[in-house]
């Protein structure tokens, strides 16, 4: 069974259940299974993509994307977005390497791709996400000459599922991801059906699930901590990562019972038992941009199991927009991009405490997920103050291999950055012998490509291939420590960015944490600056709560406050006050920005 399949399954089980909202608008899993079997009919009976190709989407978040994706996987067809952000060279770059043959833009941005349309080599037809076709065609005469409307499109085609030349296969494209090139030009990482089995399929508690047996054995940890809401009605869902929801008190207790007596790994309850009776209840806000993997994942998973997906209505990230609809919406779930978007909804909801009502909000949310990157141990306080009745669920992950997660439930002991050691899932190497590292060392996290969902590989590029899936394990390029007892793994960071100077390492993450706790801190953000002296120096880079406190005194302070908390040469040589970072839409800092901005620092500061 597809993607697509699993989707007309849901479709026929919630016929009437809203799939996707965006603001206003609101779409049925009756009308998404129409609409996206007319466009899958159109990509195959009028625009005549076949198994493989590819569909490049330069879109904000809304519904017609998600519908894009939905209708590829029915056709066997695998769409990808693009950043948003780039400019002409970039999306250049990324259709001709994709091969795409059909291109769907938003009317947002019909002048770019205007721009640089003559320099696509593959492209056959565009396809425009407009409420005005007509005045395109008079903006752009040349473009909209290869150009369809969206809406257009589906109408004049069959709403019945598509026929296909042969069935999809596991091994078959689902969709691509395209990594944000912070290290080279981007690289498509090719998702396959089957690789995402374990995230979708049928229920039951073994397969994926088993990463999140600590899920499992927290439930009877929540008794007595969540004050507004009965602890048991929180049931993990065996079907994916994200599956709490409310549920009857009675039915609750014997499923807790039941779950808690038995290895969750080894249930013999039989697959699909909940998905219709429970999975459909949830409601998950999400704001990632859909062309990154965590955007994917939040804005597609949840419609495998009749779940609603809430699009945050705004083109980038506002935190008003963002509590108004956690509010409005009465999501149960919250998926956020890093620290950043976690102070930034906190300090809009304690400076106008008129404009919401964090009692009514906390009545559905359950829990709040991070993406990109784990919260903070700092983030994670801040989020309780204002919501403490909610958990908190970190993963780490990327582009090319899905998550490990840590629960927090209220009354825990906050850490940065902690995960369970699956030793038969995630091993920690030395990247110079690749002996695996002991207990209090760090290494190079690798994932076993058969145990975890993982990308196939980057398409058109095998010798990268080569370099990342290693004797069927995806080495990550991030840093991680092994806990002294063995039973944890600590993330420390990119391999790439440790910071060597005068032959000592210095992981920024650690020395940012320190930082963070200062009371004027805001947030920080640590580099390393080339020095002749010491190879490197530490350049901490701070936004302050009030800018009015900045001055060289403060900067004294604050290398001192590291030095009483951690190694000496851990602590920043230099201090930098800034009014804020450049960041990716994802909300990522974009770090390799800095460092190239600063490069030139200690020439000039010494």
């Amino acid at each position: 069974m597809g993607l697509g399949d699993l989707i007309s399954k849901m479709a026929k089980k919630f016929a009437k259940k809203d799939a996707l909202i965006h603001g206003e608008k609101r779409v049925t899993y009756k009308e998404l299974e129409e609409r996206t079997n007319r466009l899958a009919n159109a990509f195959i009976n009028e625009l005549n993509l076949k198994k493989g190709d590819h569909v490049g989407i330069l879109l904000y978040n809304c519904i017609p994307y998600v519908e894009v994706y939905v209708a590829s996987y029915k056709c066997g067809a695998a769409g990808f977005g693009i950043n948003y952000r780039y400019r002409e060279n970039e999306v250049t770059y990324i259709i001709n390497q994709s091969k795409a043959k059909v291109f769907v833009i938003g009317e947002d941005f019909l002048h770019l791709v205007n721009n640089c349309k003559e320099r696509f080599e593959s492209v056959e037809k565009f396809i425009i996400i407009t409420e005005d076709f007509k005045k395109c065609e008079q903006e752009y005469p040349e473009l909209t000459t290869k150009a369809l409307d969206f809406e257009d499109l589906i109408a004049r085609h069959p709403d019945t599922y598509p026929e296909l030349a042969e069935p999809i296969k596991d091994g078959d494209k689902a969709f691509l991801i395209y990594t944000g090139g912070t290290t080279g030009t981007p690289k498509g990482a090719i998702w396959v059906h089957g690789a995402l089995e374990n995230l979708y399929r049928g229920g039951g508690l073994s397969g994926f699930l088993e990463l999140f047996k600590n899920i499992f054995e927290r439930l009877h940890d929540l008794k007595g901590k969540l004050k507004k809401k009965n602890y048991k009605q929180l049931l993990p869902i065996p079907i994916s990562w994200f599956r709490w929801l409310p549920m009857p008190k009675s039915f609750g207790n014997r499923i807790i019972n039941k779950i808690s007596k038995k290895d969750p790994t080894k249930t013999e309850t039989k697959q699909g038992w909940l998905s219709t009776s429970v999975q459909s209840r949830i409601r998950t806000l999400m704001h990632a941009p859909m062309f990154h993997f965590k955007g994917w994942l939040i804005s597609n998973l949840p419609l495998f199991s009749g779940s609603t997906v809430v699009i945050a209505a705004s083109k980038t990230f506002n935190p008003r927009e963002i509590l108004k609809t956690l509010e409005n919406e009465k999501c149960n779930i919250i998926c956020t991009i890093g620290d950043k978007t976690v102070r930034d909804i906190i300090d809009v909801l304690k400076n106008n405490p008129d404009d919401f009502d964090p009692e009514k909000i906390s009545k559905t949310l359950l829990l709040i997920l991070s993406g990109a990157a784990p919260f903070s141990a700092q983030s994670k306080e801040l989020w309780w103050e204002s919501f403490p009745d909610t958990m908190i669920v970190d993963t780490v992950g990327q582009t090319e291999a899905v998550i490990l997660p840590t629960v927090y439930v209220p009354g825990d002991k906050l850490e940065s950055n902690r995960f369970d050691f699956l030793k038969d899932k995630l091993k920690v190497i030395d990247p110079t012998t690749g002996e695996e590292v002991k207990p209090g060392e760090e290494g190079e996290g690798c994932f076993k490509v058969d145990a975890l969902p993982t990308m196939k590989e980057y398409f058109g590029d095998k010798a990268k291939t080569a370099k990342t899936i290693i004797d069927g394990w995806l080495h990550s390029g991030d840093l991680y420590k092994v806990g002294e007892d063995g039973n944890y793994v600590y993330l420390i960071g990119r391999i790439k960015e440790t910071i060597v100077t005068g032959g000592e390492k210095i992981h920024p993450p650690e020395v940012e944490e320190v930082l963070n706790t200062h009371p004027k801190v805001y947030e920080t953000v640590i580099i390393g600056v080339p020095d002749p002296q010491w190879g490197y120096s530490v350049l901490g880079l701070i936004k302050l709560k009030n800018k009015e406190d900045a001055n060289p005194e403060l900067k004294t302070e604050l290398i001192e406050y590291c030095k009483e908390r951690m190694a000496s040469y851990k602590k920043p040589r230099f201090i930098e006050f800034v009014d804020a970072f450049p960041s990716t839409p994802a909300g990522k800092i974009k770090r390799a920005e800095l460092r190239e901005t600063y490069k030139g620092y200690v020439e000039t500061a010494v």
